[in-house]
């Protein structure tokens, strides 16, 4: 389980985090906080 400030990280880390669809998350940053409750572990 990652922490949480490590999803706060620079575009590029969260990028590679989510897989590359961290371009579509970071573009919401409402649907980005869902995907923290929705999935906290990756």
């Amino acid at each position: 389980m990652l922490n949480p400030s490590l999803w706060w990280q620079p575009r590029s880390s969260f990028k590679i985090s989510s897989g590359g669809k961290g371009s579509k998350v970071i573009r919401s940053p409402l649907y980005m906080r869902t995907t923290l409750l929705d999935r906290p572990q990756i």
